[in-house]
């Protein structure tokens, strides 16, 4: 490599540096952007990058929100005029995922629900005085597949529906048979619930594959096919954290 090559090389990493650089130090600046003002720091391109302040026309703050080269990404606040949270979730490459959080304009939580990658499903959470009043969880084709009520001290009452939709497909991997799991985990508050995943034989014996981790919304895997008069099922074993209600669940596929 020659030292023309060598210098135009240099030149151009040490311009990308710079650039990079200048962008990532700029100071914030207020913009016009969809009738909002914004107080943020603008890339070269006009896109936002960190965190970013919304304003309303009476230049209340109406939205804090967090921003990687012009995608909403990370942590995200609306506010009330009074200056309480609205609502908190976070954002991943422009997604909604994780937890929502919804409050009053006193500042107690009304509500929560989860978003996987914008797609909502799974716990449908819903508060009264700060206590837990109803919980639902819901699939990703929006059906029910829990209903929970809780008493007027925030305790775990009844558990009206629990499904956790198991569902068992055959797959070739390469050249092995294989079997895909999948079903969901609704792990309602109040309550500590174990789950585990096995296969039942024809002596009604149940032998255990795996315990589950309930801080997953569903279990998507790959499994060694059964044998022959096998059938799979998942175990949901709940007991009130307050109350003394203990009921165990069972949903079971054929093979």
């Amino acid at each position: 490599m020659n030292n023309n090559v060598i210098r135009k090389l240099a030149l151009t990493f040490f311009l990308f540096v710079f650039f990079y650089s200048c962008d990532e130090h700029k100071e914030k600046e207020k913009r016009m952007i969809n009738g909002k003002e914004v107080e943020a720091v603008f890339l070269r391109d006009g896109s936002i990058t960190g965190m970013a302040t919304f304003f309303d026309s009476m230049g209340n703050i109406i939205n804090r929100a967090n921003y990687k080269n012009g995608v909403e990404d990370g942590v995200s606040l609306n506010y009330f005029l009074n200056g309480q949270t609205s609502d908190s979730m976070n954002f991943q490459n422009g997604l909604r995922n994780g937890y929502q959080y919804r409050f009053d304009t006193l500042g107690s939580l009304n509500a929560c629900n989860f978003f996987y990658y914008g797609l909502k499903v799974g716990p449908d959470i819903l508060y009264s005085s700060n206590r837990v009043k109803q919980y639902f969880f819901t699939d990703f084709n929006k059906e029910d597949l829990i209903d929970v009520r809780y008493d007027s001290k925030g305790e775990l009452d009844s558990i009206l529906l629990f499904k956790t939709k198991l569902a068992v497909t055959k797959l070739l991997v390469g050249d092995t048979h294989m079997t895909g799991i999948f079903f969901y985990l609704p792990n309602p508050p109040g309550a500590t619930i174990d789950y585990s995943f096995g296969l039942r034989g024809k002596d009604d014996k149940e032998n255990v594959i795996f315990e589950v981790n309930r801080d997953r919304v569903f279990i998507d895997t790959v499994i060694t096919t059964p044998l022959k008069n096998e059938h799979y099922f998942v175990k949901a074993s709940i007991k009130s954290n307050g109350s003394n209600f203990n009921r165990v669940y069972l949903d079971e596929v054929v093979w």
